[in-house]
């Protein structure tokens, strides 16, 4: 019986894998923008309405996270400024939301930040 009970769960939770994968596969563009000589703006714009998303500002020259910022809800096709006064250098980003893992932009190997 418990048998029964064990195969019946792996088969429910197998048939819900694609529909959790689904709502993480979203694409997000990023973009910047120069404010200054020294001084740029990070932008997120996401193809659809975010929840509980926690972002993250990796410098990859550094090795390690220069900026954190959390908000309870990032808007479909809205193009939101996320990172202020960001120097020039090279950088990887990423970005968690409700009931997905981290979700990287800047491809492997980053994207640049000013003329660094």
């Amino acid at each position: 019986m418990k048998a029964l009970r064990y195969l019946v769960f792996l088969i429910i939770s197998i048939s819900l894998m694609p529909l959790c994968y689904g709502q993480c596969n979203v694409g997000i563009e990023f973009s910047q923008k120069k404010k200054s000589e020294a001084n740029f703006s990070i932008y997120l714009k996401p193809e659809k309405g975010l929840r509980n998303v926690q972002v993250q500002l990796v410098d990859l020259y550094e090795g390690k996270v220069i900026k954190d910022k959390g908000m309870d809800f990032l808007s479909e096709r809205l193009t939101v400024e996320i990172f202020k006064d960001v120097k020039p250098s090279l950088y990887y980003i990423y970005i968690k939301f409700e009931g997905c893992d981290k979700k990287g932009l800047g491809g492997v190997s980053g994207f640049k930040v000013g003329d660094e």
